[in-house]
């Protein structure tokens, strides 16, 4: 029968790699809930910006039809009254 032999540099390299790869593995999760909260940050601040956009395009539609309804009424005072 062979029998078994350890040595102490193979259980040494063993327990750093182990180390290693779990600081690695923190890291590694850090760093994917920083991308995740900065992720949903962006994402409110696009909703937030699509909602501006609408409201500013609505806002200048408004304005544009007062601005038509004024040239339009306008436009009408100025129309002679061909001789009445």
């Amino acid at each position: 029968m062979r029998k078994f032999e350890l040595h102490l540099d193979a259980v040494i390299l063993i327990v750093v790699a182990f180390v290693l790869s779990l600081g690695f593995n923190f890291y590694q999760h850090y760093q994917y809930q920083d991308l995740l909260r900065e992720h949903a940050d962006l994402q409110m601040s696009t909703l937030g910006n699509d909602f501006n956009v609408t409201f500013m395009k609505a806002s200048l539609k408004k304005c544009r039809e007062k601005l038509t309804a004024m040239r339009g009424v306008s436009a009408a005072d100025k129309k002679p009254d061909n001789g009445k």
